[in-house]
């Protein structure tokens, strides 16, 4: 794909090939452990990191007991530490903030979501933000590239980009049955792979994000379910999405999964009303100007 330089102050060209190389990158990930799945062979090469997570990455208090943490809280804050080591190892300047959703709740609370991010990227003014796409892996994630795309509406100069998730086989995609073990990661869903920028690690970015990987303790059969590639991450300027939409015509994995506790269904009609909200707020903002 082709790719615009990478300008210095100064006016000098930094890099043609590579959109985050010296940049000050906002990464917008649905739980902590998403940003190492999808970007984390990069960190190295940001000039800065703003990490915004959208939810706590915690579900319930017996889900915290069997992973070991005594209560709910304590649970999230492990999470975070988690992801604060990871970074730590990445060598970049980071700075970490969570926009406060509930884990696999963050579709119900997109309209305050969408704000609360929106004033970040007010606050922040990264060169680019990066986050998920919408896939229908988990409704996080979809969650995530729904607020993205509407702060970046009301901040237009930011541009988006994604990095890739995981979301169900194409076997499921096309509607031809769902099964429990038909998940595909390291690869977008849709959309050709010439307008994907493909980034090979080298093997000191291999070996950085193994280290980062071994980290997140209490992702470990999550991770491994996801057989992630760790010899390239794949990344794309964001499409212009249709929430009221599913992103693909089969069944989606979230649905394909108890846990999920939301239908394609639901979560569009949700979207839905937050893309009414945020438009009648937009409005009276407009008219007070």
């Amino acid at each position: 794909m082709n790719i615009a330089p990478v300008v210095s102050d100064r006016g000098n060209v930094l890099h043609t090939a590579h959109p985050f190389v010296g940049r000050h990158v906002l990464l917008l990930a649905a739980h902590p452990d998403d940003e190492l799945i999808g970007a984390a062979g990069q960190f190295c090469s940001f000039g800065q990191l703003t990490l915004v997570h959208l939810t706590d990455g915690t579900f319930s208090h017996p889900e915290a007991w069997r992973r070991g943490w005594r209560s709910r809280g304590a649970y999230a804050r492990g999470r975070l530490a988690e992801s604060a080591a990871a970074l730590a190892i990445s060598g970049v300047t980071a700075k970490m903030l969570c926009l406060g959703a509930r884990d696999r709740r963050a579709s119900f609370a997109m309209t305050v979501l969408s704000q609360r991010f929106a004033r970040l990227l007010q606050i922040h003014r990264p060169d680019l933000v990066l986050t998920h796409p919408y896939e229908g892996g988990h409704p996080d994630h979809d969650a995530a590239a729904f607020v993205c795309a509407m702060a970046c509406h009301f901040v237009p100069e930011i541009p988006q980009w994604e990095m890739t998730s995981y979301h169900a086989a194409p076997s499921v995609c096309a509607g031809h049955g769902a099964s429990p073990a038909g998940v595909r990661s390291g690869r977008f869903l849709q959309g050709s792979p010439d307008d994907w920028l493909e980034i090979s690690l080298d093997p000191g970015a291999r070996q950085a994000k193994a280290r980062m990987r071994e980290c997140f303790v209490s992702q470990v059969d999550a991770l491994d379910e996801l057989d992630l590639d760790d010899k390239v991450e794949r990344f794309r300027p964001a499409p212009a999405y249709d929430f009221l939409q599913p992103p693909h015509s089969g069944i989606l994995l979230y649905e394909t999964r108890p846990w999920a506790g939301v239908t394609g269904d639901v979560w569009q009609a949700m979207a839905a009303d937050a893309i009414a909200m945020l438009g009648r707020q937009g409005t009276r903002q407009e008219r007070s100007t």
